[in-house]
């Protein structure tokens, strides 16, 4: 499946993810998308951890901002010309504008959210749906393709009920 053009054809796609293939698939994904400036928002991994991931997987970096929500949970850092770090997942109003500051400045044809599913860690189906559902409201309209992933298993949660007649395509991987 070239995911690529389920993303060019939709503003806003949730990718589901089997758990036990979610790096490598999302990391197929990201390459198909490298080409194109990306907003990347990482909930579950830090910028260096995941730059590394991404290198190793030959993707071409020159085109990223990361927003990274994990590092500053565990050592302060300040920000990186290609990398915004916010407080914590548990800081969804920082992060949604972190977001916005970063879209406006930076223009990425992708936000990536990775993801959807490690929100569910930090906050209840309810939160995390409101949060996403204003990601959809700011961005729907904008040239920028939203993009969200949830691992395989959260398609039983209330999030992913909620969230499917918002989304323009759901695409299981």
């Amino acid at each position: 499946m070239n995911i690529k053009n389920e993303i060019m054809e939709n503003n806003i796609v949730l990718l589901v993810i089997p758990s036990e293939y979610y790096n490598d698939v999302l990391m197929k994904t990201v390459k198909q998308i490298a080409d194109e400036k990306i907003c990347y928002i990482t909930i579950n991994k830090g910028y260096s951890a995941l730059t590394l991931l991404l290198k190793k997987n030959k993707v071409n970096l020159n085109n990223f901002f990361f927003i990274d929500s994990i590092t500053k949970t565990v050592k302060a850092i300040k920000d990186a010309k290609d990398c915004k770090y916010v407080t914590s997942p548990n800081a969804l109003s920082e992060l949604g504008i972190s977001i916005s500051k970063s879209v406006q400045t930076y223009k990425p044809k992708f936000i990536l959210l990775d993801s959807l599913s490690t929100l569910l860690i930090y906050h209840n189906d309810n939160i995390v749906t409101k949060f996403a559902q204003g990601l959809i409201n700011k961005f729907e309209a904008t040239e920028s393709k939203l993009i969200f992933t949830i691992t395989a298993k959260d398609k039983t949660t209330n999030l992913f009920k909620n969230l499917q007649m918002f989304i323009n395509k759901v695409v299981d991987l």
